[in-house]
């Protein structure tokens, strides 16, 4: 496994400013996204955008806002990929 890349982003969830982390990362047969938010795991996505694996808790951000982070991910594949579009 190999770090690629991180990316950090901002979204305004209910008017509050919240810092999610993005790690792309290698796993030698696929190409993964491990999003985070203050250093807490969230969710790991495929390339495609997928939930492969899931610890979003109750007490974590509100869903809606990580269902945005996620949306960007799926609108993300028209040809430029994830980190064109998230930058």
């Amino acid at each position: 496994m190999q770090e690629l890349q991180l990316i950090n982003l901002k979204e305004n969830c209910n008017g509050r400013i919240v810092d999610f982390q993005v790690k792309e990362k290698d796993m030698d047969d696929s190409i993964v996204y491990e999003i985070f938010c203050d250093n807490h795991y969230l969710v790991t996505l495929s390339r495609e955008g997928k939930v492969i694996f899931s610890n979003i808790q109750e007490s974590d951000i509100e869903n809606s806002c990580i269902e945005k982070i996620i949306q960007k991910f799926k609108e993300a594949f028209n040809g430029w990929g994830v980190i064109y579009i998230l930058r």
